[in-house]
């Protein structure tokens, strides 16, 4: 089996003996959050949880971050701790530069500072981002039918998070989630599954969704809200 650079990061902030455990790679066992764009991998933790705004957020960073990488490099951060490394997560070379705030502005300047790609690219990638795409695979106004979906979804650990991956121990990170729209009548639940960088990647998982569960989605823009016990 081809281990990834999200898989790779999942697993390195296991702590060792629960690590042991591991049936496979979709289990998740740290708070935190692991984000794997085309040249960026980025693991940290964190309290946050998964939310539609955090997706869309990382989307645009990480897009404007691969845009500083030059082709045929990886940029590896993990806990802070960033590296660059050859295609294939291979000969890395440990910076001497640590990323400490976790705010995506700072590592884009980081790594434009590090790269020095030119003004106009790097003017270029701020103009630059990700658009974050989902598989929609139910519309109700029955939330507690909703949730029920995404434990089904959930269950047969299929591991189509995407690029953006959050939750916290000890718990398995979640990929399918209810999000929130509006319409004239009120309210409506959506199930949703996974945050993809791409369309190839998004169709990929519609697939296996309706071949493994026979649930029929459709692939569309992650531009719903955090589904809030408050309302709007």
């Amino acid at each position: 089996m081809t281990v990834n650079r999200r898989q790779t990061a999942l697993l390195s902030l296991c702590i060792a003996p629960l690590a042991l455990t591991l049936a496979r790679p979709a289990h998740a066992c740290f708070d935190g959050v692991v984000i794997d764009g085309a040249r960026t991998s980025i693991a940290m933790e964190t309290d946050a949880t998964w939310s539609p705004e955090a997706a869309r957020h990382w989307a645009r960073w990480v897009g404007r971050i691969d845009a500083l990488v030059p082709e045929g490099k990886q940029l590896v951060v993990s806990f802070g701790v960033i590296e660059v490394c050859g295609d294939g997560h291979v000969d890395c070379v440990e910076l001497p530069i640590t990323w400490d705030d976790g705010r995506a502005f700072t590592l884009f300047e980081l790594a434009a500072d590090h790269f020095a790609p030119g003004g106009k690219a790097i003017a270029a990638a701020r103009r630059s981002g990700r658009t974050p795409l989902t598989v929609q695979v139910a519309a109700t106004r029955d939330a507690t039918a909703a949730a029920a979906l995404v434990e089904r979804i959930d269950a047969a650990e299929l591991g189509l998070e995407g690029f953006f991956n959050a939750g916290g121990f000890p718990s398995t990170h979640g990929y399918a989630h209810v999000v929130q729209s509006w319409d004239e009548t009120g309210a409506r639940y959506e199930v949703v599954v996974g945050a993809f960088l791409d369309r190839e990647h998004a169709d990929e998982a519609a697939m296996q969704l309706q071949e493994t569960l026979d649930l029929h989605g459709f692939v569309r823009a992650l531009d719903q809200s955090t589904l809030s016990d408050e309302g709007c």
